[in-house]
């Protein structure tokens, strides 16, 4: 038998010690060509636009397009509680994650991204820059932050909807 306390004490310490072992949620990899995006239900096959959000609880869920996924957090798909992170794949090595926050973006008509909202992510401001420049013919091409991108989030999947000509994402 065990004694009186022994019990609400296991269920406090149990569930402490598996989050000691299990570490932070970190974003699962892709499957590209099979895994849908949690904005738009389109498949994911272009590695240089994907991104992921990861939950507290460890769910993560990925996207064909930065846009895309800068729209499902302004949307409020989840709550900003449940948001545990969110990751960008860098566009010029897309096997490379980068934290949304810390990473730079380019934004130019001439990136075609599977939502056509034209973003790009790189780990610094100096590589991006590099990429605008590269894309030449785009005079509007800019280096964004996370922030602008999360602001211009409407604009862009504005562009994507005239695109496909649909009202609203499925």
């Amino acid at each position: 038998m065990m004694p009186a306390g022994l019990g609400r004490l296991l269920l406090v310490v149990t569930p402490l010690a598996g989050l000691s072992a299990c570490g932070a949620p970190e974003p699962r990899a892709i499957r590209y060509g099979q895994d849908v995006c949690a904005y738009c239900r389109m498949t994911i096959t272009d590695p240089r636009f994907a991104a992921y959000l990861v939950t507290t609880k460890g769910r993560t869920y990925v996207f064909d397009d930065i846009g895309g996924l800068a729209a499902f957090v302004i949307e409020g798909r989840l709550p900003a509680s449940a948001v545990h992170s969110i990751w960008v794949n860098r566009f010029l090595e897309p096997e490379s994650l980068l934290d949304a926050s810390a990473a730079r973006y380019v934004r130019s008509e001439a990136l075609t991204s599977p939502m056509g909202t034209g973003v790009a992510a790189a780990p610094t401001a100096d590589e991006a820059e590099t990429l605008r420049a590269q894309l030449g013919a785009d005079p509007g091409a800019a280096v964004l932050r996370w922030t602008d991108i999360v602001a211009a989030a409407d604009s862009l999947t504005e562009r994507r909807r005239g695109a496909v000509g649909r009202e609203t994402p499925p």
